[in-house]
């Protein structure tokens, strides 16, 4: 019977993938029906709504597509259709990229056992089924990316085998990067090395037609590039949308700075601190520390800062680090252990972040009236 099973999943890897991944996420989202909508998406809607102004604080492309089918849900019944909906698009969407990277592995040869174990985890592991029915950005983004790379992958390994790559093959490539890149703004900084890779292993490795797929590489790097920024920019342009903070891109460096001035307080200089404290309120910032999580720092940032401010503060950031570079290392393995040990993560942050349904009346939560519609008691033990 297992060897039956395993003949029937090698002849259609994706399909079968496919029904299991979508399977298993399927129990999270009847516990948690209709999908939960938590603090950014309520910020987006509110943007989509006009109860607050746009900003690309959140990728405007992403926030215009969860408005447009979530208001799809509202004119057919009612908004908690609309999260389903968007919900069920987004499980769809990312079992699918998921159930790909599956299908790549049994054709690029990898043994039965790894890819077994592969499909268990995007399937089981409680992360995938709890993005997959959250409202929010980084789902589709960890499944575009986890595309691009089989994709690039699998590339790789036709150079390897003096095979041709398929025009399909390529535009995978390049539809999985465009998502990535538009779905979050950091995306370019991880695709483009990705591309910056397979160049180097152009440059390495004899491959047939070398000079010929480094200008196709180059060339498709540039598409990728150009597809998400003209996306991007052009739904900003059509929403007015205006600049997001620059403290988004400085979570890493913010929390090395309030760590060391937790464990080093007595080594910070009066210079230093009035740098700090142009950028970061300091009287706030030692209670606003979560080692896991920027959000309470990067709350604490002075939007009237200047350029001369961020240079003085990256002034102090750097004498800081020549002193205990140590604790820079600490501040920034403890805000992103959550990626190879999720334990962590599920114990204090996966039932209350992506389980749960925001009620900040800043957001404007009872103009939508999102709601579970299953029991508590069911929802309650699932993790």
């Amino acid at each position: 019977m297992l060897r039956r099973a395993g003949a029937r999943f090698s002849r259609l890897p994706f399909a079968y993938s496919f029904l299991c991944i979508l399977g298993c996420w399927a129990v999270v989202l009847f516990v948690y029906f209709p999908g939960s909508v938590g603090w950014d998406a309520l910020y987006q809607l509110g943007q989509y709504y006009g109860l607050r102004p746009w900003s690309s604080h959140h990728p405007v492309p992403v926030t215009l597509l969860m408005g447009f089918v979530v208001d799809l849900g509202r004119r057919l019944h009612s908004y908690n259709l609309g999260a389903l909906l968007y919900a069920l698009l987004q499980s769809c969407l990312s079992a699918a990229a998921y159930a790909y990277c599956v299908a790549l592995s049994i054709r690029m040869r990898v043994p039965k056992g790894v890819t077994v174990c592969m499909l268990a985890f995007y399937a089981l592991c409680p992360l995938f089924s709890g993005y997959a029915q959250q409202l929010y950005k980084d789902g589709l983004f960890a499944a575009s990316f986890a595309l691009s790379v089989a994709a690039a992958a699998s590339t790789m390994l036709a150079w390897e085998r003096h095979e041709c790559v398929g025009a399909n093959q390529w535009a995978i490539l390049v539809a999985a990067s465009v998502v990535a890149c538009v779905f979050r703004k950091n995306g370019v900084i991880s695709i483009a090395p990705l591309f910056l890779a397979m160049l180097v292993y152009l440059g390495v490795r004899h491959v047939r037609d070398r000079r010929r797929e480094q200008r196709r590489l180059a060339a498709l790097l540039f598409v990728v590039m150009a597809l998400s920024g003209g996306v991007c920019y052009v739904a900003e342009q059509a929403t007015g949308a205006q600049p997001g903070s620059i403290k988004e891109a400085l979570s890493v460096p913010f929390q090395q700075t309030v760590r060391y001035m937790r464990d080093h307080a007595d080594d910070v200089t009066q210079q230093e601190r009035a740098a700090i404290d142009a950028v970061l309120d300091v009287d706030r910032i030692a209670t606003a520390y979560r080692p896991h999580l920027s959000d309470y720092v990067k709350d604490t940032f002075r939007q009237d800062c200047t350029t001369e401010d961020l240079a003085r503060y990256f002034g102090a950031w750097a004498a800081m680090l020549l002193r205990h570079p140590g604790c820079y290392v600490q501040a920034t393995i403890a805000n992103t252990y959550g990626c190879l040990f999720t334990g962590g993560v599920l114990d204090d942050h996966v039932d209350r972040y992506l389980m749960h349904m925001s009620t900040d009346p800043d957001l404007h939560p009872e103009k939508f009236g999102f709601h579970y519609v299953g029991s508590p008691q069911l929802r309650g033990p699932v993790f």
